[in-house]
């Protein structure tokens, strides 16, 4: 379930002489991994896992967007989430300096890169690579499956209580 527009809070602060509406519930990224060891109910885990699937949590800034309207006011960044932890540049650079430390030098240079690339993006890019097999698979039977419908139904053509039923 999409959060409601009364869950969403607002704090003041100050940056460059201006004050400037900050939503509070943008300061932690929605799919940050201590967000969800916070609460140990079902319903909110199943809710949460919904909103992370179908980006749910994008609503708020979409329509903070769409509000704005015309080109003179636009989004800033403190319209926007704040980047996950483990999104922040340093702790991508400090993974990828453990993983290329970690790496024997009897691999070659670009076979290493590839490695440390793949230990570090496995983890977001399998699953999106399941879904998307998933939606392809779908989308390629989809046409297959209405040409055995029409083909049943061609060969039964003479069965008139078939396509009666049918409509």
């Amino acid at each position: 379930m999409c959060a409601s527009d009364a869950e969403v809070g607002h704090t003041s602060m100050q940056s460059e002489n201006k004050t400037t509406r900050r939503d509070s519930s943008l300061d932690m990224w929605p799919e940050d991994p201590s967000q969800a060891r916070a609460s140990c109910s079902l319903t909110k885990f199943i809710s949460r896992q919904w909103g992370m699937w179908t980006f749910c949590y994008m609503d708020k800034v979409l329509k903070k967007g769409y509000q704005q309207g015309d080109d003179t006011h636009r989004l800033t960044s403190d319209d926007l989430f704040s980047v996950p932890k483990r999104m922040e540049s340093e702790t991508l650079v400090r993974q990828f300096q453990k993983h290329r430390d970690a790496m024997d030098s009897k691999h070659d240079s670009s076979k290493r890169l590839i490695l440390i690339l793949w230990n570090l993006g496995s983890k977001t890019f399998m699953p999106a690579g399941l879904c998307e097999l998933v939606v392809v698979i779908c989308q390629t039977m989809l046409p297959v499956l209405v040409r055995e419908l029409l083909r049943v139904l061609e060969k039964n053509s003479t069965h008139t209580a078939i396509l009666q039923e049918g409509l």
